[in-house]
């Protein structure tokens, strides 16, 4: 029987009077509302939270180096670094392979600034299985570590602090001999994980569409930033050693950069003319660009321009 008196006002429990006879099958419906209610409030909390990674989509990355593949120790896409093996990109997403010769590939990502005190929820897609740890973030590597992708304790994303540079990383790691397509990567405040849920054929399917590609790549430029081949830029100042050429950029550089693949620079005249033998160096950094010298002994110009020449960029580079 229902009761006699109103029902609650939200989810509509029973509210018993005095000459009312409750059967077992009332309190069960009443629990099945409760039990409701508390999963309606847990999808609630799963609201997606900011995701403190930058880049973190790998299926279409912000890739200002400009490669397909990379093999080197170093930078890769935007804000990730590559140790031990290969990453190459793909439309799912970015395979991850150890060398033949070492123990593990690393794949990770430098954070300037954490709140130590607060409690993250660390989480990654890798081959089409999502998994998550909780907790709080110290100089212990393992303290939050989310892994068992392939059946291995050892294939596993974790972030910690890093003593010698005191910034935190967040670093997949893979042991196994087979490659592993890394999709989606989050490290959010709170403790549960809001990257991703089970669609009904229990695919991982993100909570938000992908990131805006714009606002990833200015999120990136602060650390990086490609200059386009077909960009010149006009001589602001010179002396008889020295031209300078002021270079804009969209978001201020985190510290002042260096350049990568400085081979890829020319000064020409403004007639188009190529005047070689120069160097070239950041001379200053602000936040409405930097400042390019080119430096050659008695140059003999008075006006020039600076030229990115090759489809390979050149980078400023104000990485962590």
């Amino acid at each position: 029987m229902s009761s006699t008196g109103t029902a609650t006002p939200h989810i509509h429990l029973n509210q018993w009077q005095s000459s009312d006879k409750p059967e077992r099958l009332d309190f069960n419906a009443d629990n099945q509302k409760i039990d409701q209610a508390i999963a309606n409030r847990a999808n609630l909390n799963l609201l997606p939270n900011q995701n403190l990674l930058d880049n973190w989509y790998f299926s279409d990355p912000v890739n200002q180096r400009g490669s397909l593949s990379y093999s080197a120790q170093g930078y890769t896409i935007d804000r990730w670094y590559l140790v031990n093996g290969s990453a190459s990109l793909t439309n799912n997403g970015i395979t991850l392979q150890k060398s033949s010769d070492k123990t593990y590939v690393e794949f990770h990502n430098r954070i300037e600034r954490c709140e130590l005190s607060s409690i993250y929820t660390l989480t990654a897609i890798v081959d089409g299985e999502l998994k998550s740890a909780s907790g709080k973030i110290s100089d212990i590597q393992h303290a939050l570590i989310a892994r068992g992708w392939g059946g291995d304790a050892l294939n596993r994303i974790e972030a910690y602090i890093h003593s010698a540079l005191n910034i935190v990383f967040v670093r997949f790691i893979f042991i196994s001999e087979t490659p592993h397509l890394v999709q989606a990567a989050k490290l959010e405040l709170g403790d549960h994980q809001t990257l991703a849920h089970q669609d009904a054929s229990g695919k991982w399917v993100l909570n938000d569409p992908p990131p805006h590609k714009a606002l990833e790549l200015m999120k990136c430029q602060r650390y990086q930033l490609a200059l386009s081949r077909y960009t010149r830029y006009r001589m602001a100042d010179y002396n008889s050693n020295e031209l300078r050429f002021l270079v804009p950029t969209p978001t201020t550089l985190r510290a002042a950069p260096t350049i990568i693949r400085p081979e890829n620079l020319r000064v020409r005249q403004l007639t188009g003319l190529q005047v070689e033998g120069f160097t070239f160096t950041v001379t200053v950094h602000s936040s409405e660009g930097v400042v390019i010298a080119a430096t050659k002994t008695e140059h003999g110009l008075t006006d020039g321009q600076l030229v990115p020449i090759e489809t390979t960029p050149v980078l400023l580079d104000a990485n962590l």
